[in-house]
C-alpha cells in the first residue's frame, strides 16, 4: 500500500512539474518580452514563498548593500527594493495575525522619515508623476521614486527585526559583506565569454566595460582614467565590516598582523576604483573611529603614524608607476602622480564648477515646489544627440539627467525647501539616535556601534562637501539607521541602561552573586 501512495505521488508531482517545465521553456525562449519576464518573475516569487516567509528578515539585511539585479522582473530591479517591500508586507500581514509582533519603537526617527516619504510623493505627483519607461511612459526617473520609497519600507521593515544579542556578529557580517557581490561585476568584463550571462545578476557598469576597452591602451593614452566603480563599493563594504568586527584597537594589534595587512588589502582594491571620494570617505571614517574609541591619547596613535609612515616611504617612490585609476583616487592627496591623471582630476573639477554656477540661479524657480526627479525621454535622447554633436554641453545633459555631483543640489533642486528641511530633520535625528546607540549601547555592540556613527557622519560630510546624490545615497543613510535601531532594539539612553543594570543586579542576587559584580 505505501509503494502505491508513493508512486502515485510521484505521478502527481512529475504531472505538475512536466507542464509546468514547458510554460517556464515557451516563456524563457523569449526573456526579453516584458510578459514573458513579468510571469517568470511571478512564478518564481510562488515557489519562493516559503522560504521568504520564514527568511524574508534576514535576507533583507543581506541583500541591502548588494549589487544584484532581478533580470526576469520588469525594469531589472535590485534585489533589496524587492525585499524591502516584501519584508515589510510580511511582517505587517503577520503583524495582524499575531498581536505579539511589535515594530521597534523609535518616533524621533518615525517622524522625519514620515514627512520625507510624504515630500517624495507629493512632489511626484506634482511634477509628472511616477513615470517609467518599462511600463510605456513616456517619462523616465520613477525608478529614483522607487528607490527612494523602497529605502524608507525597508528601514521600517528592519524595525519588525529585533536581531538576537547572539546573533549581532551573524548579521553584521551579513549586512555589510553583501557588498562583496560587486566584485562579479567588476570581473566578469575580464573573463570569458561564457561568464557574460552573470551580468544579468550582477550588472556592469558603463565604467567597467570601457576599462576593458582601455586595456591595450599604449603609453600616453590620454582618454577618460578607466574607473571601477564596482569595486570601490565591494572594498567599502569589506572595510566597514572589519573597523564594525575588531575596532582600529584590535585592528593595530601586533599579535595579529594579518588584520591590519586585510585594512591594506581593501584600501588599496577600493583606490584601483579611481574615486577620490573613496579616500576620503575611508579616511574621515578611519579617523572619527579613532575618536569615538578614544584612542587619541594613547599608543595607538603612535602605532598609527608609524604605519603611516611606513606605508608611504613604501609608497612614494613608486607613486607614478601605480595603475592610472589608483593614482587618480590618490590625486586627492599632495602627491606626484602622472600628469595625465592630473589633468584628468583637475577637468572634473573644472566641469563640476561650470555645473554648479549653471545651476545655482535655478534655485530660486524650485525652491517652493520641487523639479521633482521626471525626465522627458524625448527631451532626454535629443540633448544626448545633440551633445554627441557637441551643440551641448556635457553639464547641459547632467543637468537634464538631474546629475548635479553635489549633494546639497540633488536636495534642493528635486525637492525644494520641503526635501531640504526633511532632509535636515533626517540628518539631525539620525545623528543623535546613532550617538546614543554608541553612547550607551550593550558593551558588545560597542565596536558595531561605533563604526555605524563614525560612517553615517563620514557619509554625511561627504554628501554636503565633496559628492552626493540625494535619491541614490538615501538607502545607505536609512539602512544604517536601520541596522542600528534593530541591532539596538531601540535608541538607547542612560534611563535604559540603568535600568537595564538593575535587572542584571536583581538577577544576580536571586542566584546568590555578589552585586559588586555588576
Amino acid at each position: 500500500m505505501t509503494n502505491a501512495n508513493s508512486a502515485a505521488r510521484g505521478l502527481l508531482i512529475y504531472g505538475m512539474i512536466l507542464p509546468l517545465a514547458l510554460v517556464v521553456g515557451y516563456l524563457m525562449a523569449t526573456p526579453t518580452d516584458m510578459a514573458s519576464a513579468g510571469a517568470v518573475g511571478l512564478l518564481l516569487l510562488a515557489l519562493s514563498t516559503p522560504l521568504l516567509l520564514k527568511f524574508h528578515q534576514l535576507i533583507l539585511f543581506l541583500s541591502w548593500n548588494m549589487g544584484v539585479t532581478i533580470f526576469v522582473l520588469p525594469g531589472s530591479p535590485s534585489l533589496w527594493i524587492l525585499m524591502a517591500f516584501g519584508s515589510l508586507i510580511i511582517y505587517v500581514g503577520q503583524r495582524a495575525l499575531d498581536r505579539e509582533k511589535r515594530f521597534i519603537s523609535a518616533p524621533s526617527l518615525f517622524w522625519p522619515i514620515l514627512f520625507l516619504a510624504v515630500v517624495v510623493i507629493v512632489t511626484a505627483n506634482l511634477s509628472g508623476g511616477f513615470g517609467m519607461r518599462v511600463l510605456g511612459s513616456g517619462l523616465v526617473g520613477g525608478k529614483r521614486y522607487l528607490t527612494m520609497l523602497a529605502a524608507i519600507a525597508g528601514y521600517f521593515a528592519m524595525l519588525g527585526c529585533r536581531i538576537p544579542p547572539g546573533k549581532a556578529k551573524f548579521f553584521t557580517k551579513l549586512f555589510f559583506l553583501g557588498a562583496f557581490t560587486y566584485v562579479f561585476s567588476s570581473l566578469i568584463p575580464y573573463g570569458p565569454k561564457e561568464l557574460y550571462p552573470l551580468a544579468l545578476f550582477f550588472p556592469v557598469s558603463g565604467m567597467e566595460a570601457s576599462a576593458v576597452d582601455q586595456l591595450g591602451a599604449p603609453a600616453g593614452f590620454s582618454g577618460s582614467i578607466a574607473r571601477f566603480s564596482s569595486l570601490m563599493f565591494a572594498a567599502e563594504g569589506a572595510l566597514c565590516y572589519l573597523l564594525a568586527r575588531y575596532g582600529i584597537r584590535n585592528l593595530l594589534d601586533g599579535s595579529r598582523p594579518w588584520r591590519f595587512g586585510l585594512v591594506l588589502v581593501c584600501l588599496a582594491l577600493g583606490a584601483l576604483g579611481g574615486f577620490r571620494s573613496f579616500i576620503l570617505l575611508m579616511l574621515w571614517a578611519f579617523l572619527l573611529v579613532f575618536l569615538f574609541e578614544g584612542l587619541l591619547k594613547t599608543r595607538y596613535t603612535g602605532i598609527l603614524l608609524l604605519g603611516l609612515i611606513l606605508v608611504a616611504s613604501l609608497l612614494l617612490p613608486f607613486t607614478r608607476y601605480l595603475p592610472l585609476s589608483l593614482q587618480r583616487s590618490l590625486s586627492v592627496l599632495p602627491l606626484d602622480i602622472d600628469p595625465m591623471v592630473k589633468y584628468d582630476a583637475e577637468y572634473s573639477n573644472e566641469w563640476r564648477v561650470k555645473m554648479w554656477t549653471a545651476v545655482l540661479p535655478e534655485i530660486p524657480r524650485y525652491f517652493w515646489l520641487g523639479k521633482g526627479l521626471s525626465i522627458d525621454m524625448q527631451e532626454l535622447e535629443l540633448t544626448a544627440e545633440l551633445e554627441q554633436r557637441y551643440m551641448v554641453s556635457s553639464q547641459d545633459a547632467a543637468i537634464l539627467a538631474g546629475d548635479y555631483h553635489s549633494g546639497p543640489l540633488t536636495v534642493i533642486i528635486p525637492f525644494g525647501i520641503w526635501g531640504v528641511l526633511a532632509w535636515l530633520w533626517l540628518i539631525t535625528a539620525g545623528m543623535r539616535a546613532l550617538y546614543l546607540n554608541y553612547r550607551y549601547g550593550e558593551p558588545d555592540l560597542k565596536h558595531t556601534n561605533t563604526l555605524i556613527f563614525a560612517f553615517f557622519v563620514a557619509k554625511t560630510l561627504l554628501f554636503i562637501i565633496v559628492f552626493g546624490n540625494f535619491y541614490a545615497d538615501l538607502p545607505q543613510f536609512l539602512g544604517l539607521l536601520g541596522f542600528s535601531v534593530s541591532l539596538n532594539h531601540g535608541i538607547r539612553s542612560a534611563y535604559r541602561v540603568s535600568e537595564t543594570a538593575t535587572e542584571k543586579t536583581l538577577e544576580m542576587e536571586s542566584v546568590g552573586e555578589p552585586v559588586s559584580a555588576v
